[in-house]
C-alpha cells in the first residue's frame, strides 16, 4: 500500500497541470470574483467506541475500526468560493452510527469478555456546519480550461443531534432517559445528563 498511492500520484501528475489559483481565465472569458454553487454526495460514518472494535484488545482511533460497522450518509451543501482558493460551505449531513460487543469476535480474553458483556447501540445523527475552506493547489486539465482537484485544508464549526437506542427483546429503548452508566442517579453521585444536541468542530484535508 505504501508504494502504490506514490506510483499512482507519479502515474497522474503528467496528464494534469498544477497552478497556484482555481480560477480559470483566458483572452475570451474570466470567472467572476465570487462563484456559488450548490450540491449533495454521499459517504460513512463510524463512531469509535469500547463496543465493537476490532477483534481482541481495543486499539486506538480507526485502527479499532471494525469493517461492519460504517453507516452510509448523505451530505447536502451550499458553497461560495471566493479568489486565491478560499470557500464558505454550509453543509448538512444525516446518517447513523452503531456499534455491538459481538462484532468483537472470539479469538482472545478481551473478545470473550465484550462477547460476554453483551451491549449494542445504535443512533441516527444529524449535523449542519459552517466551514472555511482554502485550497493552495488545484489540479487542471493540459489545456488549462477546468479543474480536475484540488489540494485543501477546512475547518468549522458545527452542531449535530444524536439519539443512542439499543434493542430490548423486539423493542428499540432510547438509552438517554435510563441514565446509562449511572448519570444522574439520585442515589450516586450527580452528573449532568449529556445533552443529545452538541456542537463539534469539523475539519478536512
Amino acid at each position: 500500500m505504501r508504494m502504490i498511492v506514490p506510483a499512482l500520484f507519479c502515474f497522474l501528475l503528467p496528464l494534469l497541470r498544477v497552478k497556484g489559483q482555481n480560477y480559470f481565465y483566458d483572452s475570451r472569458y474570466y470567472e467572476p470574483n465570487t462563484l456559488i454553487k450548490a450540491g449533495m454526495g454521499w459517504g460513512a460514518m463510524l463512531a469509535l467506541t469500547d463496543l465493537g472494535g476490532h477483534h481482541g484488545k481495543n486499539r486506538p482511533l480507526l485502527w479499532d475500526a471494525n469493517i461492519e460497522c460504517p453507516r452510509l450518509c448523505a451530505l447536502f451543501f451550499a458553497e461560495m468560493d471566493f479568489q486565491k482558493g478560499w470557500s464558505l460551505r454550509w453543509q448538512y449531513a444525516v446518517g447513523a452510527v452503531s456499534g455491538a460487543d459481538s462484532l468483537a469476535g472470539s479469538g482472545d480474553d478481551y473478545a470473550r469478555l465484550r462477547n460476554w458483556r453483551n451491549l449494542h447501540f445504535m443512533s441516527k445523527i444529524r449535523e449542519t456546519a459552517l466551514l472555511l475552506k482554502w485550497a493552495p493547489v488545484v489540479f487542471s486539465r493540459s489545456n488549462g480550461t477546468g479543474g480536475t482537484g484540488q489540494l485543501y485544508v477546512e475547518l468549522g464549526i458545527g452542531l449535530f443531534h444524536f439519539a443512542p437506542s439499543a434493542y430490548a427483546g423486539d423493542h428499540l429503548i432510547a438509552l438517554a432517559p435510563l441514565h446509562t452508566e449511572g448519570r444522574y442517579l439520585s442515589d450516586g453521585n450527580k452528573f449532568t445528563p449529556y445533552p443529545l444536541t452538541q456542537a463539534n468542530l469539523p475539519m478536512g484535508l
